[in-house]
């Protein structure tokens, strides 16, 4: 389990998926809250007590974004998509959406008729909404099954077992004895 934490590879199934974003958050909360108190959180002055907020904050955000992407990538994979391709257009989706938002925002601030940034927030809200309801739903491909490997979802041929190969007569040997390898 600690392998899907770290790396991209590998696949996890629905329930381990559901249990461990549930276990990594208050794990994060904790961590961060301890950061806190280590960095002086305690310190009378608000400078300090701002620096420490800071530094817990550098130290905990990586983590939880390197774990989160690791997790989807793991659980993208299990669905039997390419988790490159879904995770780069999810965030390329979200991106474009930020930029709609934040020009319409600025065009606003310039006395400019306002755009529909809060349609575009909530558009946004419910296609990341989507998104993780599609991590947390969907059947995950069979490990015996070709949508297993990546890129196959896509493909368009059925998936009908094919007869077993015959093996070619050059690789059966007779044995020296008659029976077995040292023979009776």
């Amino acid at each position: 389990m600690l392998a899907a934490l770290l790396t991209f590879r590998g696949r996890i199934c629905r329930i381990k998926f559901l249990l461990s974003c549930l276990a990594l958050g208050p794990a994060l909360v904790f961590a961060f809250v301890f950061l806190m108190f280590i960095f002086g959180f305690h310190a009378a002055d608000k400078s300090t007590y701002l620096k420490s907020i800071g530094l817990a904050a550098l130290v905990v955000l990586p983590v939880n974004f390197w774990t989160s992407l690791s997790l989807q990538s793991c659980r993208i994979r299990d669905i039997g998509w390419n988790p490159v391709a879904v995770i780069l257009g999810w965030m390329g989706f979200n991106f474009v959406f930020q930029l709609f938002v934040t020009a319409s925002a600025a065009a606003s601030a310039h006395g400019l008729p306002p755009h529909p940034a809060t349609g575009a927030m909530m558009l946004l809200g419910l296609f990341n909404f989507a998104m993780i309801g599609v991590l947390f739903c969907w059947p995950g491909a069979r490990a015996d099954d070709d949508a297993a490997s990546p890129g196959a979802a896509w493909s368009v041929t059925p998936n009908v077992p094919s007869a077993p190969r015959p093996i070619p007569t050059a690789r059966l040997s007779p044995s020296p004895g008659g029976f077995g390898r040292r023979g009776l």
